[in-house]
């Protein structure tokens, strides 16, 4: 765990396996996990080299621990086909919008897009902690180009990348040059692209371009947090920058009927738009539940799946291309499996 690695006890889709020699032999992995096994001096090792011939083995935990740190992207081949570009958007802090971004890019990452989060909230940049990336690169600081941006690029899991950023930002040098060539970067590269912003990003100007590119940007409410005449403020901010109305998804967080009812909030949202023929509509809302929600992302998982499939059920209308998800099946008689939540190249 110093070392910046999480663990869990969950025996789905993990990417590195950690076991000893005797345990070792009762668990069944894909071709796709690495694989340690740490060697007991007994006859157990031998059958573990003949099970797991390209694992590596060791004796020292610490012999691994270089090896089990994140790994950046070296290069990855572009798409063939199109790429949805979503963005997130609040007006203020302490809302969600960080972990609705991550669990909006697992979520598509799960129905089969290959997809990218990247961190473009350069007044508190925080992805780089939620995916245990010790040093991100700076690669505005850098020099935006396709080898730093490369270097920066990290694979988390399967189908899912990030591209975080370090904190030592000098914003006044931020350009809106630079953040489309990122944009068109990843664009180039994932069918999914997942741009974290900062808080009221109208209010910088090098922002406007991404936001009017976006094929949809999710605005982040929270009922503890934000007042009606807040949200209210919403809409026209986005619409400053360029973002059509009928772009424009809202999700609500710590939901609680005793509060408001959706309708209410919806017409809150609304309310400083003049009439127009599609407005921005509720795509979202996720209970009271923010406590275990952010666990969850700690531990690289998400809640209410079910209620992020349908957010991301429209996004397939812009990629031409069914979503490919997967059932969940059980496996019998596994033992515990420790799981390290790595970043592989």
């Amino acid at each position: 765990m110093e070392k910046g690695l999480n663990i869990t006890n969950d025996t789905d889709d993990f990417d590195v396996l950690i076991a000893n020699a005797q345990k070792v032999e009762a668990l069944e992995v894909d071709q796709d996990t690495k694989v340690f096994i740490q060697l007991t001096g007994k006859p157990s090792d031998m059958l573990a080299r003949k099970k797991y011939p390209n694992a590596v083995f060791f004796k020292d935990p610490e012999e691994i621990i270089e090896q089990l740190k994140p790994t950046p992207v070296q290069d990855i081949k572009p798409i063939t086909g199109d790429s949805f570009l979503g963005l997130s958007y609040s007006n203020k802090g302490g809302v969600g919008k960080t972990t609705s971004a991550i669990s909006l890019a697992y979520c598509l990452s799960e129905m089969g897009y290959k997809t990218v989060i990247a961190d473009f909230d350069f007044k508190g940049p925080n992805l780089a902690s939620y995916f245990n990336i010790k040093k991100p690169i700076n690669y505005l600081k850098e020099g935006v180009s396709e080898n730093t941006l490369n270097k920066a690029l990290t694979k988390i899991k399967p189908n899912f990348y990030t591209l975080p950023m370090s904190s030592d930002i000098h914003i006044p040098t931020i350009t809106s040059e630079d953040l489309q060539y990122v944009c068109d970067y990843l664009q180039e590269r994932f069918e999914c692209v997942i741009i974290d912003t900062m808080i009221a990003p109208h209010e910088n100007s090098y922002m406007w371009d991404i936001f009017k590119r976006a094929n949809l940007v999710y605005a982040i409410t929270n009922q503890a947090k934000i007042t009606m005449e807040e949200m209210s403020m919403y809409a026209p901010s986005l619409i400053f920058m360029g973002v059509a109305p009928h772009n424009i998804r809202i999700l609500i967080n710590q939901y609680s009927p005793k509060q408001t009812s959706i309708k209410q909030v919806v017409k809150a949202f609304n309310k400083n738009i003049k009439s127009t023929t599609a407005m921005p509509k509720l795509a979202g809302q996720f209970p009271h539940n923010w406590d275990e929600q952010l666990k969850a992302l700690s531990e690289g998982k998400y809640l209410n799946k079910e209620e992020w499939q349908k957010v991301c059920s429209e996004i397939p209308n812009y990629l031409n291309k069914k979503p490919e998800l997967e059932e969940k099946v059980e496996k019998p008689g596994l033992l515990t499996k420790l799981k390290f939540i790595t970043h592989r190249a």
